[in-house]
């Protein structure tokens, strides 16, 4: 085995790891989602639907390497592999819109907490940019199938949708760093306490992930829309390597910031490893209190010295004298 095969192997591992560890975390991160009944706002209804998106990457990222790594001996393979890209390109876009209205509509509420953000609005603008991205994406597909070996036709198609999909990508790209900004500012110069500030952190934290991944999928889309010869291992570090690995981030960040989420995870190990029977509905409502009231453990015992200290107080001289 020479060194380009050992190259090529060790890429088709490494994807399919992120790929396969990506898809599993998304799949335990989601089954909280869907099992959860509490009317969750916007923000929640963001979480979830990136976690789809996120999902949809890690599994066509998965089939891309797959496939690549088997010789295409039959069209049927070759059709798979093409729509398993073509599933890739919508979701990583996708995921990406997603990043943005999650960090805008945090902003807002983080800014102007009594003004409601429309959720019909913001499911519209998700559903229309998923249209739009699949139509793209679609008809230059069907383009090349159809067209033959001299058409220009479905070339001109294909770039003129990677120029399409690289001003998207940038202007998402600033209008994430842009309202995390806004974030960071008031969250430094106010310093709020509870909910509010843990769910900012949680945004900011998800569009740092994005960006810091998505920066050199920017640059090198902006190189094949310039026809820049591109190094084929960071092309794939961006595309196969990057990319997937950011969705399979998302459900860690998810999981370390939501104290209900790793609750859930909690009693699901147990009932599965350990055998062991779980009232989810109780569990809920524990998680449910212990969230909303602010409390952690720590601080229960501490509430809880205070209160006999007080009660010890009340109870006179004689009493705190023992």
């Amino acid at each position: 085995m020479n060194a380009t095969e050992v190259l090529k192997a060790s890429k088709s591992v490494s994807s399919g790891v992120i790929g396969i560890f990506g898809t599993l975390s998304n799949i335990v991160s989601l089954s909280y989602f869907l099992r959860d009944d509490t009317p969750g706002g916007v923000g929640t209804k963001l979480l979830m639907l990136l976690n789809i998106f996120d999902l949809l990457v890690c599994v066509s990222a998965s089939s891309v390497v797959l496939l690549d790594s088997i010789p295409a001996t039959s069209p049927q393979l070759i059709a798979l592999f093409n729509i398993s890209q073509i599933l890739f390109r919508i979701a990583t876009q996708c995921t990406g819109f997603t990043t943005c209205l999650l960090s805008i509509t945090r902003t807002i509420a983080f800014q102007c907490p009594f003004y409601q953000v429309n959720n019909v609005a913001v499911g519209v603008a998700a559903a229309v940019h998923t249209f739009l991205i699949s139509c793209m994406e679609i008809v230059v597909l069907v383009l090349f199938w159809c067209g033959s070996e001299g058409d220009e036709m479905p070339i001109r198609a294909l770039h003129a949708m990677n120029c399409t999909e690289l001003t998207i990508l940038s202007v998402i790209f600033v209008v994430v760093v842009s309202s995390n900004m806004f974030s960071v500012v008031k969250l430094v110069s106010q310093d709020p306490e509870g909910e509010i500030r843990r769910a900012t952190i949680t945004v900011i934290i998800l569009s740092l992930l994005f960006c810091v991944f998505n920066m050199t999928f920017i640059g090198v889309l902006g190189c094949i829309v310039l026809e820049v010869e591109l190094n084929d291992i960071l092309s794939w570090m961006t595309l196969w390597l990057a990319l997937p690995l950011n969705s399979a981030c998302n459900p860690i960040v998810y999981i370390c910031r939501k104290q209900p989420m790793r609750f859930y995870l909690k009693q699901t190990f147990r009932r599965i490893v350990l055998c062991k029977k779980v009232d989810y509905k109780t569990t809920k409502n524990l998680v449910r209190y212990t969230a909303y009231s602010g409390m952690s453990r720590r601080g229960s015992v501490i509430s809880a010295a205070h209160n006999n200290a007080s009660r010890s107080n009340s109870l006179g001289p004689h009493r705190t004298s023992l």
